[in-house]
C-alpha cells in the first residue's frame, strides 16, 4: 500500500465511522416521540456532507502525487472532527433522550463550534492541497457556526440549516461534481 492510499483508507474510515453514526441517530431521531426537526435535518445535511467528503476526496486523489505529514495531518483532520461532530449530534444511548429540541439545545454549542473548525480545517485542506473551490460555502459555514453557537431561536436555527442545505449544493457539491 502506498502513501496516497494509505490516506484514503485513514481518510475513508473516519468518514465511514460517522456514516454509520449519522445513520443510527437519523433512525433513532425520526422514529422517537419527542424527535424535532431541526435536529433530524442537520443529522441529513451532515449524512450528505460525509457522501460529499468521500466523493470530492476520491475524485481529488487522483491529482495528488504524495503527502508529507502536514498534508496529511490536514487531509484527516476535517473527517475526525466530522466523526467527533456525529457523536455530538447522535448520542450513545439515544432512547435516553426524551426530548430531541431540548437534546439539541444542549449540544448546540459544541455541535457549531466543531463545525467552525471542521470549516477552517477545510480551507486549510483546500489551500494545503491547491484545491480550487469557490470560497462562498465556506463564508456561509463560517457564519452558521457563529450565529449557530450564540442564538437559540429556532426560526433562527431553521434558516440556518435550509441557507446551509442551498450553499451546500451550489457552493460546494456541484462544483466538486462539475470538476470530476
Amino acid at each position: 500500500m502506498n502513501e496516497t492510499e494509505f490516506v484514503f483508507v485513514a481518510f475513508s474510515i473516519m468518514l465511514a465511522l460517522a456514516f454509520a453514526k449519522l445513520v443510527q441517530g437519523l433512525v433513532r431521531g425520526a422514529t422517537s416521540e419527542g424527535r424535532y426537526w431541526i435536529h433530524l435535518a442537520w443529522t441529513i445535511h451532515r449524512l450528505m456532507a460525509a457522501l460529499l467528503y468521500f466523493w470530492a476526496f476520491k475524485t481529488l486523489l487522483g491529482r495528488i502525487g504524495g503527502f508529507n505529514l502536514y498534508e496529511f495531518t490536514s487531509v484527516i483532520f476535517s473527517p475526525m472532527l466530522f466523526y467527533a461532530q456525529a457523536l455530538i449530534l447522535c448520542p450513545e444511548q439515544p432512547a435516553d433522550v426524551e426530548d430531541w429540541r431540548a437534546y439539541f439545545e444542549k449540544i448546540r454549542k459544541p455541535f457549531f463550534a466543531l463545525y467552525l473548525v471542521i470549516m477552517l480545517g477545510n480551507v486549510n485542506t483546500v489551500v494545503t492541497l491547491d484545491i480550487a473551490i469557490p470560497l462562498a460555502g465556506f463564508l456561509v459555514q463560517l457564519v452558521t457556526g457563529i450565529v449557530g453557537i450564540y442564538s437559540a431561536n429556532e426560526k433562527v436555527h431553521g434558516a440556518l440549516v435550509s441557507i446551509n442545505f442551498l450553499s451546500f449544493a451550489l457552493a460546494i457539491a456541484l462544483p466538486i461534481m462539475m470538476s470530476t
